[in-house]
């Protein structure tokens, strides 16, 4: 019964990457973004629509509980993404103005997915499990050491962005 499982999963990843291939032959990487926008896209409006009530409850109430984190975490997540690809196709189409490099508009996308990655990190409870103590403290040191940094030494990020620009490009 292992056997068939793992067939059945790899031939659906197989299926998967055969289907991002397809158009790999016929649309340029600007068309296949904005192909793949809408389908993400979809998804994350999907997404919301699901866990956003139970988000928005978790959130009014407080979040009394660790998985609380977990689900508000999923919608601010699929929020941020929408908006990020709503951004993204919007500046291909509109040739990549040159005057938006100047907006924040991007760092604060980036800024709502980590959000929402620290508050995965710190719903780390489920029925029956106890959580670690320390992995709630690592993601609260990582948060603070997060804003600290930002704020008292943007130097040490721009020079970190800089470096890691440069490595991209040669990678």
């Amino acid at each position: 019964m292992h056997t068939r499982s793992l067939f059945r999963s790899l031939a659906l990843t197989a299926l998967v990457l055969f289907i991002f291939l397809i158009p790999t032959a016929f649309l340029t990487a600007d068309q296949q973004v904005e192909l793949w926008s809408g389908g993400l896209t979809m998804a994350c409006l999907w997404g919301v629509w699901r866990w956003g009530p139970t988000a928005w409850r978790a959130y009014r109430e407080g979040s009394k509980e660790p998985w609380h984190y977990g689900i508000m975490a999923i919608v601010i997540l699929l929020l941020f993404m929408i908006g990020r690809q709503f951004y993204q196709v919007l500046y291909i189409r509109l040739e990549r103005p040159e005057g938006w490099n100047q907006l924040p508009i991007s760092a604060f996308i980036i800024y709502g997915i980590m959000i929402a990655v620290w508050l995965f990190s710190i719903a780390t409870k489920v029925d029956g499990e106890k959580p670690s103590k320390v992995i709630g403290w690592l993601a609260a040191i990582g948060a603070g050491i997060t804003l600290l940094m930002s704020s008292l030494f943007p130097i040490l990020l721009s020079k970190g962005a800089a470096i890691s620009r440069v490595l991209n490009s040669v990678f």
